[in-house]
């Protein structure tokens, strides 16, 4: 998709040497760029400031060179010979009176083009200048912009309020979740704080809308549910089988384990090393494999690509795993489970196998105390049933010295 806010600025060395001359309708006729050079400029000798740039195409364009806040600017002026030598006198003369009134015709120009820009054109430069070559998530972003605010397309910058992104909110919320709501709140904020980078100057219209309560999300799967689980999981695709169980084997997160390279995955030493580029804090996480994981990885090694989970449609890797797994949930009679809850349920495992908060943590690669604070309450668990145990003993003791 073609950028619509991308110019191109020539460099010094591609503008070639300058000339000054009188203008006059036979000379500016006449003019050409020499051959083996992009373009060049020459000066009217009448008007300071006045200039025309020749292309090695024949395009010839009048422009007004002159220093604004101290910062040299050209301002286009017009097309010769559809603008003529006079009209581009008058012209220049007009804008240095604007110049010397205060007026930055550069300013005036970014505003003109943000007040045309539509939402469209805004996310077409978000997504391409600043969340590519910045975020791991992108296609987050892509996916939320198509699910939810394509339709306001071709609606201008100028013409969304603060009401209308309150109604977008709050049906967003109706029709998925307030945290959906929330994400794609935060997206469209994103959008229109870093269009200033472009020259929106006005309010960003999301301010003041306020998200909604999200609850943390405690859904893990029990033995039964277990069972239910992988009896579905069986009855899938060989690669599904595969990717599901790693997910609760390893309790990685689902867009690690798609991308997984055979390069990460030391099977010598039982061990997968992600790579710190694919986290938000650049921090590298290793991942022990138990006896089950390396079984399914060992039966995969061979499979003449570099991912562990290669696409069979092109060169790369599984990207959508949510039709497999709404399949399985719906044979397994697990409504609302989502492929994140195998995360948890690897987690909280964990926990009711004894294992502290830290190394939950650890071995989920949780960053902070607050992430794992989800399993607080199962931590308790095991602590229970010593107690409980303990307590009987002392309960049974104390009746048999009564005896």
């Amino acid at each position: 998709m073609k950028n619509p806010l991308t110019m191109r600025i020539a460099s010094d060395s591609e503008r070639g040497l300058s000339k000054r001359i009188p203008f006059t309708v036979v000379a500016l006729h006449v003019a050409a760029c020499p051959a083996g050079k992009d373009r060049i400029w020459i000066y009217d000798t009448r008007q300071p400031g006045l200039a025309l740039m020749l292309t090695a195409a024949g395009a010839k364009t009048f422009y007004l060179y002159r220093k604004v806040h101290g910062r040299p600017q050209r301002v286009r002026l017009g097309v010769f010979p559809e603008v003529t030598v006079e009209q581009a006198r008058k012209f220049a003369k007009q804008k240095i009176g604007d110049i010397a009134n205060g007026r930055d015709p550069m300013a005036d120009r970014r505003e003109a083009r943000v007040k045309g820009m539509n939402l469209g054109d805004l996310f077409v430069w978000f997504l391409s200048d600043w969340a590519k070559p910045r975020k791991r998530s992108w296609r987050d972003d892509e996916n939320r912009y198509e699910k939810h605010l394509k339709p306001w397309a071709a609606r201008r910058l100028t013409d969304i309020t603060r009401v209308d992104v309150a109604a977008l909110h709050r049906r967003i919320a109706d029709e998925t979740s307030g945290a959906t709501a929330n994400r794609v709140l935060a997206l469209l904020s994103t959008m229109f704080n870093k269009g200033r980078l472009i020259g929106w100057e006005k309010d960003n219209p999301c301010r003041g809308v306020e998200k909604f309560k999200e609850t943390s999300r405690e859904r893990f799967l029990n033995a039964d549910e277990l069972q239910r689980m992988f009896a579905a999981i069986e009855t899938s695709d060989t690669v599904w089988q595969h990717f599901f169980k790693l997910l609760l084997f390893t309790g990685a997160r689902r867009g690690n384990l798609m991308s997984a390279m055979w390069s990460e995955i030391d099977l010598n030493n039982a061990q997968w090393t992600i790579p710190g580029e694919k986290f938000k804090n650049g921090k590298s996480m290793t991942i022990a494999l138990t006896g089950p994981a390396m079984e399914i990885l060992k039966s995969r090694k061979d499979n003449g690509s570099q991912y562990v989970f290669p696409s069979d449609r092109r060169d790369g890797h599984i990207t959508k795993p949510e039709h497999a797994w709404r399949d399985i949930c719906k044979r397994a009679k697990l409504p609302g489970v989502r492929i994140h809850d195998l995360r948890r349920t690897a987690g909280s495992w964990m926990v009711a196998g004894g294992a502290s908060l830290a190394v939950v943590g650890k071995a989920l690669g949780h960053r902070t105390q607050q992430t794992t604070a989800v399993y607080a309450r199962l931590e308790l668990d095991p602590i229970r049933k010593s107690l409980e145990s303990a307590t009987a003993a002392m309960i049974a003791a104390t009746k048999g010295g009564n005896q």
